[in-house]
C-alpha cells in the first residue's frame, strides 16, 4: 500500500504540466503584448523625433530672425538719397525669381562687410524662392571688395541667383514666404517702400517668416500656387494652405528698429 504526501491529497493535478494549447495560448498573449508595447514605443519615438526636428527648426529660424534683425537695423543709405546709381532701401523690388511664394524682398546696404580693404558696406538682400521641391529664404550678401559687387547697381550684381548659383546664397530651408512692412515716423505702414521716394529709412520694419517642418514640406511636390489675394499678407496665405501640410507651418515675427532712421541717416558711400 503506497501512501500519498498530503500536498497532492489536497491538489491532485500538482504534478500535471502545461498542455501545448495553454502553452500557444501564453505565447499568442505574450506575442500580442510584445507588438502592442513596440507599437506604443515606436508611436512615441515618432512624435519625439518630430517635436526634435520642429524644435531645432525654429531654434535655427530663431537664429536667423536674429541675424537678420542686426543686419537690417544698421540699414543705411547713401548721401544722395534720390541716387539710381547706388542702392537704396527698397522692398519689393523684383529681382529674384518670380516663382517665390512670400512676395516680398528687401534690399538695403549695411556696414557689415567681412572684408573692410574696400569699405565697410556691402549689399544685402533676404527673399523666398524655390528650387526643385523646396522653398527656402535666400540672403544676398555682396562685399565690397566682392567682384560682383557693382556700386552702380548693386542689385543687378546678384542676377546669378536665378542662374543656377544659389545655393552659394542659402540661408534658411522650408520658409514658405517672408513678408517685410515698413512703417513711417508717423507709425503709418508704407507698402513697397522705396528711399528714393520716402527720402528716408523707415523707423520701424516687420518681418513675417512662414516655416514649415521637414517632415510636412516633403509632402509639398513643388511651388503651391496661390491667388494675389491670397499671399498679400501672412495670415491669409496661412489660412489658404493645403491641409496637409498647414498642421507643420507657423508663423514667427519680429519688429526691427532701424537705429539710423531713429538718430539721422549716416551715408556709407558715394552716389
Amino acid at each position: 500500500m503506497s501512501l500519498k504526501p498530503s500536498y497532492l491529497l489536497r491538489y491532485p493535478n500538482a504534478n500535471r504540466g502545461f498542455t501545448l494549447i495553454e502553452i500557444l495560448v501564453a505565447t499568442s498573449i505574450l506575442m500580442v503584448l510584445t507588438f502592442v508595447l513596440l507599437s506604443i514605443s515606436g508611436h512615441a519615438g515618432q512624435i519625439w523625433q518630430t517635436g526634435e526636428e520642429g524644435n531645432q527648426h525654429r531654434q535655427r529660424a530663431r537664429m536667423a530672425l536674429n541675424f537678420l534683425e542686426r543686419e537690417l537695423s544698421g540699414a543705411m543709405l547713401p548721401i544722395v538719397r534720390t541716387s539710381q546709381n547706388s542702392l537704396q532701401f527698397v522692398i519689393n523690388n523684383d529681382v529674384s525669381n518670380n516663382d517665390q511664394t512670400g512676395p516680398d524682398e528687401i534690399f538695403f546696404q549695411a556696414p557689415v562687410a567681412d572684408d573692410v580693404s574696400k569699405g565697410k558696406e556691402a549689399a544685402i538682400g533676404y527673399f523666398v524662392a524655390w528650387n526643385g521641391r523646396q522653398s527656402s529664404l535666400y540672403r544676398i550678401y555682396l562685399g565690397a571688395s566682392d567682384t560682383r559687387y557693382d556700386e552702380a547697381d548693386p542689385v543687378a550684381a546678384t542676377a546669378d541667383i536665378t542662374g543656377g548659383q544659389r545655393e552659394e546664397f542659402l540661408f534658411l530651408e522650408n520658409v514658405l514666404g517672408l513678408w517685410v512692412t515698413a512703417y513711417n515716423a508717423a507709425g503709418t505702414p508704407v507698402v513697397n517702400w522705396d528711399s528714393r521716394d520716402e527720402q528716408a529709412l523707415p523707423v520701424m520694419v516687420k518681418v513675417d517668416l512662414l516655416l514649415i517642418d521637414a517632415k510636412y514640406a516633403q509632402r509639398m511636390n513643388g511651388p503651391l500656387a496661390f491667388t494675389h489675394e491670397a499671399i498679400s499678407d501672412s495670415e491669409s496665405m496661412l489660412e489658404e494652405l493645403p491641409a496637409m501640410i498647414r498642421p507643420g507651418v507657423r508663423l514667427v515675427s519680429m519688429n526691427v528698429r532701424l537705429d539710423h532712421a531713429l538718430r539721422g541717416t549716416v551715408p556709407v558711400s558715394s552716389p
